[in-house]
């Protein structure tokens, strides 16, 4: 399924990571009625920041989303997709091929939401082509909440091809949760939304008698500030570890968790 135009709404998020071995490569844009910001940061045994600007962002006369500002570009249509990312050191530029799996979307607290788990990719750094796998979320607000907060998780578990992501969020006065696990065999786990919560590195959920829990163990983090007359959040996203118990068994993996609070707009 296709991602959308640019802008989807008077506030657009949409964001991308891909976790190749030992790395991990993330890229996100921002957009409110106040602000337009664009990012991207890798982790290589540490974590760098390849890209921080609020530069133009200019959408091409597609039918899907294809975006480019002054260093970087994100397109996907129905099938697949491609983002390039040149910083202010050459060597931490990247280019990633993708193969979106399942498409999840739905319209509640949010407007508009769409989230694609499993995504299968290629990333071309320091003249390596390394296999991996990726998560994309993107959702869409016509009237954003002047306060909002959250907390979100997501991961891939064992050899990569189980995608774990949940959150728990205030949008406004309304609650917003989630927790979710595709597994490979398409099949999908979906705890009932008020039966979910998050601590800072523990996310639970309870379905059927039974307590699920993904522990995270962190290796990295970054941030960044997202300012404008009108806004001000503080943006944290952390690389590491994830152990997921679903009642029977544990499994481990990889997983970035974000942070988000503060006001929008």
């Amino acid at each position: 399924m296709k991602q959308p135009t640019y802008p989807a709404g008077s506030h657009d998020s949409i964001q991308y990571h891909f976790f190749c071995d030992d790395k991990l490569f993330a890229v996100r844009i921002f957009r409110t009625d106040s602000l337009e910001h664009h990012s991207a940061w890798v982790f290589d045994d540490g974590t760098r920041t390849v890209l921080s600007s609020d530069a133009p962002i200019r959408q091409a006369d597609r039918e899907y989303l294809d975006v480019a500002a002054e260093t970087m570009r994100i397109e996907a249509d129905d099938t697949s997709g491609r983002i390039t990312v040149h910083g202010a050191v050459a060597d931490d530029a990247f280019a990633v091929e993708f193969k979106p799996g399942r498409t999840l979307r739905w319209s509640d607290t949010l407007e508009h939401v769409m989230h694609q788990p499993d995504i299968a990719c290629v990333v071309s750094y320091r003249g390596r082509r390394l296999a991996g796998v990726g998560y994309s979320k993107r959702y869409a607000w016509a009237e954003p909440p002047r306060y909002w907060g959250y907390r979100f998780l997501q991961g891939f578990l064992g050899d990569r091809t189980t995608s774990i992501w949940t959150a728990d969020a205030v949008f406004g006065l309304n609650k917003y949760d989630y927790f979710k696990v595709l597994s490979a065999d398409g099949s999908l786990f979906e705890a009932p939304n008020d039966r979910t919560a998050h601590k800072q590195n523990t996310m639970f959920a309870y379905a059927n008698g039974v307590r699920h829990e993904a522990r995270f163990e962190e290796l990295a983090s970054w941030d960044q500030i997202l300012k404008s007359e009108r806004m001000d959040s503080h943006l944290r996203q952390r690389y590491g570890r994830v152990r997921y118990f679903d009642g029977k068994a544990e499994r481990e993996g990889v997983a970035i968790t974000e942070y988000c609070f503060g006001t929008l707009g």
